[in-house]
């Protein structure tokens, strides 16, 4: 900012009597200054000019100190969540060890347990052209088959018999599987009385 706009600026924050006018005016109260001539509206657009220019500058400043922050948090949770990587992976390993001797073990101490969930299994086409040939004759197209395969009809009227789709009568269907996601880590932590 240059240095005529700094001196408006300083010149409203030195002005007690202006100051209580700019609170009275927002708090809803009237003022008893009003403007009256040209130089008087020309002295108020100056001072509008400056505290425009100082509002330009702070939010400059808070966009880069803004940038700055962020900047600083990505790099100090970036070493936060490797080590969490890090140790999850260490839990992981020592829990299928542990599965070694007890499929169903689960790490639990004062500090939190540690177990997998089963990943979802989910109904997926694989060969949608192959499906819809095969099922586009039956009964099941009207209820599954729009211009693409409906996968959410689809489900409601197969079922999974070993890994293979199976339609209502147990005929399998082809260019479509069942498949189970991966495992996940599952951490929880202990509660404490009062926490919610």
């Amino acid at each position: 900012m240059d240095a005529m706009k700094q001196s408006e600026i300083n010149e409203i924050q030195k002005d007690k009597k202006l100051q209580s006018d700019v609170d009275k005016f927002n708090e809803g109260e009237k003022t008893p200054w009003s403007i009256t001539n040209i130089h008087q509206a020309d002295w108020a657009l100056r001072k509008i000019e400056a505290l425009q220019a100082q509002m330009k500058e702070d939010k400059a400043l808070s966009d880069s100190e803004h940038l700055r922050i962020e900047q600083w948090y990505q790099d100090q949770t970036k070493g936060n969540q490797d080590s969490i990587n890090y140790f999850q992976a260490q839990l992981f390993h020592y829990l299928q060890d542990l599965r070694q001797d007890d499929p169903k073990a689960r790490i639990k101490t004062p500090h939190g347990s540690v177990g997998t969930r089963k990943g979802s299994t989910k109904l997926v086409v694989t060969d949608e052209q192959k499906l819809l040939e095969q099922i586009k004759h039956t009964e099941l197209a009207a209820k599954v088959i729009k211009q693409t395969i409906n996968r959410s009809e689809l489900k409601k009227v197969t079922q999974n018999a070993d890994g293979k789709v199976v339609n209502e009568d147990g005929e399998p269907l082809e260019g479509v599987e069942y498949q189970t996601g991966e495992e996940s880590l599952n951490i929880t932590w202990p509660r404490i009385k009062g926490d919610k």
